[in-house]
């Protein structure tokens, strides 16, 4: 059960850095796509960083509320 508590934290902590990865990789598509510019392209990707970012306080307080081990649950569930 250890283990797998280790495997499942791990995997996870690797999800977010794959998803901004993922983001870079697919901005040159993306900006050919939608005729977008450096400028715009770099408001693509400011603007994924800045969800991140407000999203972590709010849903710190949601985790007290509901438990960590639920909500954990749940965003695993609805990111896959």
């Amino acid at each position: 059960m250890k283990y797998t508590v280790l495997f499942v934290t791990s995997l996870t902590s690797f999800l977010t850095p794959f998803m901004l990865s993922a983001l870079n990789v697919a901005v040159p598509q993306i900006a050919k796509n939608l005729k977008f510019g450096a400028t715009e392209i770099t408001w693509v990707q400011l603007s994924f960083l800045l969800a991140t970012c407000m999203f972590l306080l709010p849903m710190g307080k949601v985790s007290d509320i509901y438990g960590r081990k639920k909500l954990f649950s749940w965003g695993c569930s609805y990111f896959l």
